[in-house]
């Protein structure tokens, strides 16, 4: 038996609920960000290709650099965002606000639209 309230008890374990979810949204992040360094990675690879074709020096270009800087670029992008962290204050009222925006209706409803007279 727990000496909390159960308002206290109820609190206790949605702190721990949100903690899991910033977790999963940490790792939800890296996986975007490693995503985006892949693009930005390619993106510059593409660059050097293009410039190298243009110098007609595409065959001096070294295939572990095409293909590793864009794995680099992906990693520190990922590696960087893991160290933003989410805080489970700012989480409840981020998702209460969610919760209401995907309730409230924005549509009018049948009662209020207008009729046209003939």
């Amino acid at each position: 038996m727990t000496m909390l309230s159960p308002a206290a008890t109820y609190h206790a374990e949605l702190r721990e609920q949100l903690g899991s979810v910033g977790r999963a949204l940490s790792v939800q992040r890296g996986l975007l960000w490693l995503t985006r360094g892949l693009a930005a990675g390619t993106v510059v690879v593409l660059g050097v290709v293009i410039w190298a074709w243009i110098r007609d020096a595409v065959g001096a270009l070294p295939l572990l650099m095409l293909v590793g800087l864009p794995v680099a670029a992906s990693l520190v992008f990922a590696a960087g965002s893991m160290f933003i962290r989410h805080n489970t204050r700012d989480l409840a009222p981020r998702r209460s606000s969610l919760v209401r925006a995907a309730t409230s209706s924005h549509w009018p409803s049948p009662r209020c639209a207008t009729r046209s007279s003939t």
